[in-house]
C-alpha cells in the first residue's frame, strides 16, 4: 500500500492501546471515549487488511503482527518526538534539562556545579523534583533517580548507595549513646513517612518503637529541623559530611540503613549523545573522587 494512505491517526491510536495494554487505559490517557478508540482501531485494521489484536478471555491481545507493529511505530513516534521536542528546545535556546531529586540537588550537585561551569561549555537546567519525570517526553535529557535502578526501557548506573544515620544537634544528646536503646526516648523527625525509621530500629535490633515527631517531604526541611535542635533525624551521610566535620551534628551511634540508591538514568538510545556523556563523564568523575568504587 502506499504510505499516503495510511492513517497515522489511527496508528498513534494503536501504539498508544499497546503501550496502556488497555482500550480503556488509552482512553483515558488520550481523553476521548472508548468508542473512539476502538473506531481508529478498526479503521487501521481494515487499511492494513491485518489482524492486530486477538482475544484471550475478556481482553484484548495483540498478534504476532501487532506486535511488531507496535514496536516499529512506537520506536517511530518516540524518535519523530525526541526531535521535533530537541529542535523546538534549540529554536527556544533551552539548556540541558537534568531532573533530580531534591535532596540531591541541594546537598550534593548544585554545591560542585562551579567546577561543571569552569570546564564545560554548555548550560544545564536543573529540575529539583520529586516526581518522576517522562524521559521519553523529551523534555528532560538525564535524570538522577532515587530507587532500585528497575526502570524498564531506559538505561540506569549506579551513582550513589547511601548510608542513613542517626544526627542530631549536640546540645541534643551527649554521643555515642552507651545504649541505642536511648534512641526510644529522643523525638524523630521523619522524611515523607516514618517507614525509615521503623526499618532502622528493626535493623539496630531494638524491635518496635514510639515513632512520634514531625513528619516533613522534603529532606532539606527535615535537615534544618535536626540542626535547630528538634530532634534526631536519619541522613545520608554524605549529604551531611560538612556538618559532620564542623561538628554542628553528631552521629549518635555506629548503626545505619542502606536502602535504595541513586542512580544516572537516560534513554539508552541517548546515551552516546555528546551533551549526556559530556554530563555522564563530570557527574561520576565528581562522584569518584569521593568514591573510589565508583567506575567511569
Amino acid at each position: 500500500m502506499n504510505l499516503r494512505d495510511l492513517p497515522l491517526n489511527a496508528l498513534r491510536v494503536f501504539v498508544i492501546v499497546a503501550q496502556e495494554d488497555g482500550v480503556a487505559a488509552a482512553a483515558d490517557r488520550l481523553h476521548v471515549t472508548h468508542g473512539a478508540i476502538s473506531k481508529q482501531i478498526h479503521l487501521l485494521q481494515q487499511t492494513l487488511n491485518i489482524s492486530l489484536f486477538r482475544k484471550s478471555g475478556r481482553r484484548l491481545v495483540l498478534t504476532e503482527a501487532g506486535k511488531e507493529l507496535a514496536d516499529g511505530a512506537g520506536q517511530v513516534f518516540s524518535d519523530m518526538n525526541r526531535l521535533v521536542n530537541r529542535l523546538s528546545r534549540q529554536q527556544e535556546g533551552a539548556k540541558f534539562v537534568v531532573s533530580v531529586v531534591p535532596s540531591f540537588a541541594a546537598r550534593w550537585l548544585v554545591p560542585r556545579l562551579e567546577s561543571w561551569y569552569a570546564a564545560q561549555n554548555f548550560e544545564i537546567y536543573i529540575n529539583a523534583t520529586m516526581s518522576v519525570c517522562n524521559l521519553r517526553a523529551g523534555e528532560v535529557d538525564v535524570a538522577v533517580r532515587y530507587g532500585s535502578g528497575q526502570w524498564p526501557g531506559l538505561h540506569a548506573e549506579l551513582l550513589l548507595s547511601p548510608e542513613y544515620i542517626p544526627v542530631c544537634a549536640p546540645s541534643l544528646a551527649k554521643v555515642p549513646l552507651s545504649d541505642p536503646g536511648l534512641m526510644k526516648n529522643l523525638r524523630l523527625i521523619h522524611d515523607n513517612s516514618r517507614e525509615a525509621w521503623t526499618r532502622w530500629f528493626r535493623l539496630a535490633g531494638l524491635g518496635e518503637a514510639s515513632l512520634a515527631g514531625p513528619v516533613y517531604d522534603d529532606f532539606n526541611v527535615v535537615l534544618q529541623a535536626v540542626l535547630s535542635g528538634q530532634g534526631v533525624g536519619l541522613a545520608n551521610k554524605r549529604f551531611v559530611q560538612a556538618e559532620l566535620n564542623e561538628g554542628r551534628l553528631v552521629q549518635l551511634t555506629p548503626q545505619s540503613l542502606t536502602e535504595a540508591a541513586f542512580y544516572f538514568v537516560c534513554l539508552p538510545e541517548r546515551l552516546d549523545e555528546r551533551e549526556i556523556q559530556t554530563f555522564r563523564r563530570w557527574l561520576f568523575a565528581e562522584m569518584s573522587s569521593q568514591e573510589p568504587s565508583i567506575r567511569l
